[in-house]
């Protein structure tokens, strides 16, 4: 399905589809970030249901935190026979108070986009994506090839300079604003699972590593064939050769 070359002149990125019908207006775009091997973008023809992400979490920003205290100093908390126990007194009645306190919002679903990432760095991909074009549809042009060049490297010059700002400021504010230097730290891990959720034969979905990849081993081991060894012809050995 990919036509033009993805790496120089070579094509070495593939695309595949059970059907040409799911995926349409394929196209070969501009390097993808640092690396050598162009982007592809496509469009999948598909029915998508969508669902409204009704998990709560705790609004922070609009907490009664004063309210919240004298209400834990005026609770009756029990001590319990050792530190653990009195730890579980605590959060319970942390947790039957903070209602009222704290209110609930919608869980944030929307993609991460680095904070960054905005104006200049913006106009600058946008005009990296435009040389781009110019260059693809005018190949023998020496000048539309510099333009994409310069463009390419002002880009990744102002990208590495505001990330490094960011990062910077990020660390400044650590102890005064140690929510956003967490938050970024956890943002940079790779432990987070970048598959599913699954649904199961019940259509509920399962959003459980394990329980996915179960889901998974299920869905794909009738692919597989075990060999029938003893009913496989037998090679005779070759023990002589004739020359004539």
């Amino acid at each position: 399905m990919v036509k033009t070359p993805t790496r120089g002149s070579n094509i070495l990125d593939l695309l595949f589809s059970a059907s040409n019908s799911h995926v349409t207006n394929v196209e070969v775009g501009e390097p993808l970030g640092t690396s050598d091997h162009n982007c592809i973008r496509f469009l999948i023809e598909l029915e998508l249901k969508t669902s409204t992400n009704c998990e709560k979490v705790p609004n922070f920003r609009l907490a009664n935190f004063d309210g919240l205290r004298e209400s834990m100093v005026s609770a009756n908390i029990t001590l319990g026979q050792d530190v653990n126990q009195s730890l579980d007194y605590f959060l319970t009645a942390l947790k039957n108070i903070e209602h009222e306190y704290i209110p609930r919002k919608n869980r944030r679903t929307a993609a991460y986009q680095p904070k960054y990432w905005k104006g200049e760095l913006q106009r600058l991909h946008s005009q990296k994506k435009t040389k781009h074009s110019m260059k693809q549809r005018h190949p023998y042009d020496d000048v539309a090839k510099n333009e994409y060049k310069i463009s390419r490297r002002k880009l990744k010059r102002v990208l590495k300079r505001k990330k490094k700002d960011y990062e910077n400021e990020i660390a400044a504010n650590a102890k005064t604003n140690p929510k956003q230097f967490f938050s970024y730290i956890s943002s940079k891990k790779n432990s987070k699972s970048v598959i599913g959720p699954l649904e199961n034969d019940v259509g509920e979905l399962e959003t459980d590593d394990t329980k996915m990849s179960v889901l998974l081993n299920e869905y794909f081991c009738p692919v597989f064939t075990l060999e029938d060894i003893i009913a496989a012809k037998q090679i005779e050995a070759l023990t002589t050769v004739n020359f004539y």
